[in-house]
């Protein structure tokens, strides 16, 4: 009973420390909350907003049925999955985290996937979009678009790859037989799906403020330096070593610190942080899945793997890119 009553008590003990730091060093929660606030309202919301609108409407007309049927002979071939349940993977690699699981929570909500396909989809299925591979991190951090090419590879191959690995060592699954149709579009639907996507979005915005203020509070305590010591047996730059201690926590700003290096290092590091994705998206990830019974063990250990092998296949490819 007492060890329950601690273990309660830590959460709200580090809410109350937070407030205290947001005291003591107002000036840097404010640059933290302000660039949260930036980096949400000018890269995430334009490109995350409509997908989640359009993806809405897609799942609420059971348009996912009808397009896995069609292309259901592949992704049983490569995937053992079939067509329908291989939507959220799709979404995922389209329109970026966190999408990939909340399109296998909303699948899985509803009943269209068995829980054991659910946590195969949450090994592979919520990565980063190409847009912000090949936008913000190759052309606008590296200041080179094929750097960004370079990356979706990476990262797309280590998710495909995931996703055929795990299809090996899962039963076949049944191929979609009966006949399925597009049911009507009505304006409630898409009146649901904007209500909805902005309820998420919002929900995504205060993630992000939130792990940019203890981003920034973190550098001010210097704990990432502390933590980039512990990568200097590996003889990485200093540059590096940071950004990955900042990674760990959001990828964005890591990406950006590891670009102030060129060469195969830094574009190597990106390559595995944003194969995990951060802290920041995980958080923002979880809550799509709550009000299911699916294990989280599984996201965190398909981010793992994901970040793993990005950073081999990248390795493997580094000749042949640059």
């Amino acid at each position: 009973m007492r060890k329950t009553t601690i273990l309660h008590l830590i959460i709200p003990s580090l809410i109350f420390f937070f407030n205290l730091f947001m005291i003591i060093y107002p000036k840097e929660i404010f640059g933290g909350a302000a660039a949260g606030l930036h980096l949400w309202f000018e890269k995430v919301v334009p490109s995350l907003l409509p997908f989640m609108i359009t993806v809405n409407c897609l799942a609420a007309v059971d348009f996912p049925r009808v397009l896995g049927k069609m292309i259901q002979p592949l992704t049983l071939s490569l995937f053992n999955l079939t067509g329908e349940q291989a939507f959220p993977l799709a979404v995922g690699l389209t329109a970026g985290y966190p999408m990939g699981a909340k399109t296998t929570a909303q699948l899985y909500k509803t009943g269209k996937i068995s829980k054991n396909t659910a946590h195969r989809l949450l090994l592979y299925s919520n990565n980063a979009g190409a847009l912000f591979m090949i936008g913000t991190v190759g052309t606008g951090f590296f200041s080179d678009p094929k750097t960004g090419y370079f990356l979706v590879l990476c990262n797309y191959g280590a998710a495909l790859l995931l996703a055929i690995i795990s299809g090996l060592f899962y039963p076949s699954e049944k191929a979609v037989s009966c006949s399925v149709h597009v049911q009507k579009f009505t304006q409630k639907i898409f009146a649901d799906a904007i209500a909805d996507s902005i309820n998420s979005i919002l929900s995504i915005g205060c993630y992000i403020i939130i792990f940019s203020v203890l981003t920034e509070l973190f550098g001010t305590l210097h704990i990432f330096d502390g933590i980039s010591q512990f990568l200097d047996p590996l003889g990485l730059d200093k540059n590096i070593s940071k950004a990955i201690s900042v990674g760990i926590m959001e990828v964005t700003n890591a990406c950006n610190m590891a670009s102030c290096n060129t060469g195969k290092g830094s574009v190597l590091a990106c390559a595995a942080l944003i194969g995990w994705g951060g802290l920041s998206v995980h958080a923002q990830s979880i809550e799509f899945l709550e009000g299911t019974d699916l294990d989280i063990k599984y996201y965190f250990a398909g981010k793992i793997l994901t970040a793993f092998l990005s950073l081999i296949i990248g390795s493997l490819l580094w000749k042949y890119f640059f």
